[in-house]
Parts: structure tokens; C-alpha cells; sequence
């Protein structure tokens, strides 16, 4: 079996097939070491007399399961991390589900792209204040339509969302912080049912990209359908390529078409969309149709979605996980279940930040808003100066392609192998004393 999307709502999982939506309830579990269980058999019996936990179960590899209600897991993980080391108490029910059946993405997924007009009548770029007047759609499969009218919004809304429920895949261009955020909000002004959070921007892990993935004030957080965002993802795909850059002066759609495919939007000689919208729609809906075909065209030319559907494969992600850890963390732990191993559970931002505090001489060290938290005896990291702005003459760079993996490598460092200060046998010590079998 293979899923287009997947996600949860309670204590079910919802996983969207190409020709299905089924709805499962799975038991949760996290695990503990053997040797934990056995320490701990008391403390073990009364949560699970007390039905916090419900049953446990022996892998035979080392490794016991703690099955617990999905909805009340916090209470007892808390509980039981206070006592001894838990793994993988931090994977979400749909995450648990996916990787223990094995469950992998469909990499053929039907797409609509689409594009969005508005009125024009107010100063700046507010997405979702002002009324939208037309919604034009390409179909993977060729289907062309333009959404238009200036006396029924709620008409123009509800054929869009009936159309995009026929597709696997919606995509457009600056989507995530226009169109879908704007779309969204028409949508709860008009009292129609889309699913679909707004959310602020944050610099919280964008896959060490936040500089050229930030756009805009909001953005767009689809669970129920999957979205991907052209601009975003070829932004991702060739932000160190500089002389695209320079060609593309801007990653606007016009840009970036003229560019690559040698065409344009169509010229509106100056023309406002709320006029057109009024005394001359043939040409509005040309302007709109011509900006999704320019979508199809790039994606056609460039395969954004489908190298985007492959890397999420791999990874055994979904296609709305656009995160690094969103990534990473999935390819993990069904590697780990490969080799019979459970990854350690990642430990709560509070704890963090409190055994940090333990161990730091000065308070005035810890700024947790910035992340910029010492621990006693780390090393203070690089220290980057103010830039003198200007065009400077022979400028070197001294840097280390795949500096961390290279040291990774090296030294042979993970969890697994690391052996504290032993320097027995064959063991490779690094410069601050941490040696590594």
C-alpha cells in the first residue's frame, strides 16, 4: 500500500490512498531498554494497574513497548523520564502508524496548479483583504478552466475547492504566503468550510533557509490536502546557484519564466485588476490562465514536484513535511526499525533549557528566544563581525565543503559509539577529551 497523505485527528489516523480515505485507530506505544523494565517491573505494574498503561510487549531484541491511551501519553512519558531513558515517545500517531506497516509515498500524484487575482484596490500586499475575482487551473492531466466573477466570490471559492478535491497535489507560486493564505481567509468570510491553518512566520528550523524562504507576514499550513509551493521549492533547489540568480534578478514568476522558458505574463499595459475585472474580464482571465500555464510549463521543464516526491519517498515523509526535521526524522526511525534499534526520544525545549541553566556561571549567557544558550565548558562557536557595506576588492573565503559530516566521519561519532574518556583498545579520542570506539 501506498499513501498520497496521511494525518490525525484524536486518536485516528487518516490515510488518503489514491483510490481511498481510510480511517484506522492503532495503539500507540513508546519504548524503554529491557534492563529499565526490569528495575522498574513495580513502578510498571501500578501505571499499568491504574490503566495509564494498557499493555507492554517484548520486541526480543532488547527492547520492551509501553502501549498508553494516545491522548494521555504526556502525563505518563513525563512521569516515567524522570525514572529512566524512553525512545521514541515523541513520534506522532500517523508517523507510528506509517513506519510500523511500512507504508510508503505515492510518487505518482495527479497535480492542479493554480493562481489567484484579487482586487486591487488597497496599498500593499495583504493577502486575504480584498475580494477575489478570478481562480484560473491546469490540470496535470491538461483540464484548463478560469474561475471569474465579480458578483458571487463564494460561487468562484466553492468550484476551485470542488476541482482541487479531484487532484493529489495543489501547487502554485508564492502560494504558501499568498494565494492559499488568502484563499483561507476569503473562504472563513464567506462561511466556507476549508482546511487550512494561517500561521505567523518563524525562523523555527526552515532547513537552514529561512533567508530565502521568507516571505510575507503569514503563511499557509494545509494537513488535509497537499501543497507545494513552486517559488519555495526552486528557491530551495537553487539558492547557491548565483548566476541563476543574477538572470532571475527577483524569483517572481515573470522572472524566473523569462528566464527558463523565454516567455512572459501577459502585459496588462497598465491596467488595474479591479478595472479589468469590470470592463474588460476576457483579458483578466487571459492574464490568469497565461500565469498557471507559465506553472505547468516550469514544473514540466524543471520536474520541481517530482524530484520533490522522490526526495519525500526516500525519506518516508509526507509531501506537507517541508522542514528538515520533518525529513530526516521519519528516514531515522524507519532505518532504525531496519536494524532493530529505537532512536532516543528528543527531550523537551523546558528540559533543555534547565540543564543548561545548571551548568552556566553566568546567567546573562542564556538568551533561549535566540537559541544562544552556552553550557559550561562548550566552546563559544565563531564570532561573526558587523559587515562594512560596500563592494570590497579581493575578497577570499576560507570554508570547509561538508565541514560537519567530514568530522562526523573522522571521528567516527555517534551516540553508539561514544565511550566517554576510555582510551583502551582501539579508540579514537577528539580534541576536547570525548573518545569514540
Amino acid at each position: 500500500m501506498k499513501f498520497v497523505n496521511c494525518w490525525e485527528e484524536d486518536d485516528r489516523v487518516y490515510l488518503k490512498t489514491k483510490t481511498e480515505l481510510l480511517i484506522e485507530q492503532p495503539e500507540w506505544y513508546f519504548t524503554i531498554e529491557k534492563k529499565d523494565a526490569s528495575e522498574n517491573r513495580d513502578i510498571l505494574k501500578d501505571c499499568l494497574r491504574r490503566k495509564a498503561i494498557t499493555r507492554f510487549e517484548d520486541e526480543g531484541t532488547g527492547w520492551i513497548r509501553i502501549y498508553t491511551p494516545y491522548l494521555k501519553r504526556k502525563t505518563l512519558i513525563l512521569y516515567l523520564r524522570s525514572m529512566m531513558k524512553t525512545y521514541e515517545d515523541d513520534v506522532r500517531l500517523w508517523q507510528r502508524y506509517l513506519i510500523d506497516n511500512e507504508i510508503e509515498l505515492e510518487t505518482e500524484q495527479s497535480v492542479l496548479y493554480f493562481d489567484i487575482e484579487c482586487e486591487d484596490l488597497k496599498r500593499g500586499l495583504n493577502a486575504g483583504n480584498e475580494k477575489i475575482v478570478s481562480i484560473a487551473v491546469i490540470g496535470s492531466d491538461g483540464r484548463e478552466d478560469v474561475f471569474y466573477s465579480i458578483k458571487s466570490e463564494k460561487t468562484i471559492l466553492k468550484k476551485f475547492i470542488e476541482r482541487m478535491n479531484e487532484y493529489d497535489i495543489l501547487a502554485g507560486w508564492f502560494s504558501e504566503g499568498f494565494d492559499l493564505v488568502a484563499i483561507k481567509k476569503r473562504c472563513d468570510l464567506n462561511k466556507i468550510p476549508f482546511d487550512c491553518r494561517v500561521t505567523e512566520w518563524s525562523a523555527k528550523d526552515l532547513g537552514g533557509l529561512d533567508s530565502v524562504r521568507k516571505q510575507g507576514r503569514e503563511r499557509a499550513r494545509p494537513e488535509k490536502f497537499n501543497h507545494i509551493d513552486l517559488m519555495q521549492k526552486m528557491k530551495e533547489m537553487h539558492y547557491r546557484d548565483t548566476e541563476l540568480i543574477k538572470k532571475v534578478r527577483s524569483f517572481s514568476l515573470g522572472s524566473v519564466s523569462k528566464v527558463i522558458l523565454g516567455e512572459d505574463k501577459v502585459d496588462l499595459n497598465g491596467e488595474s485588476i479591479y478595472n479589468l475585472s469590470r470592463n474588460n474580464p476576457e483579458l483578466l482571465k487571459k492574464y490568469n490562465l497565461q500565469d498557471t500555464r507559465l506553472l505547468k510549463k516550469l514544473d514540466d521543464k524543471l520536474q520541481i514536484i517530482k524530484q520533490k516526491l522522490i526526495e519525500h519517498a526516500i525519506c518516508g515523509a509526507r509531501i506537507n513535511d517541508y522542514t528538515s526535521h520533518g525529513k530526516i526524522d521519519p528516514f531515522a526511525l524507519r532505518a532504525a526499525k531496519r536494524f532493530n534499534k529505537r532512536l532516543p526520544s528528543r527531550p523537551d525545549q523546558k528540559k533543555i533549557e534547565d540543564s543548561f541553566r545548571d551548568n552556566v556561571s553566568d546567567v546573562s549567557a542564556i538568551d533561549v528566544g535566540n537559541k544562544a544558550i552556552k553550557k559550561k565548558g562548550d566552546y563559544a562557536g565563531g564570532f561573526v563581525f558587523d559587515p562594512t557595506t560596500g563592494i570590497h576588492p579581493y575578497i577570499h573565503v576560507f570554508d570547509f565543503s561538508s565541514l560537519y559530516p567530514s568530522i562526523i566521519k573522522t571521528f567516527n561519532v555517534s551516540p553508539e559509539t561514544y565511550v566517554g574518556d576510555k582510551r583502551d583498545g582501539d579508540t579514537i579520542r577528539m580534541p576536547d577529551g570525548a573518545t569514540f570506539s
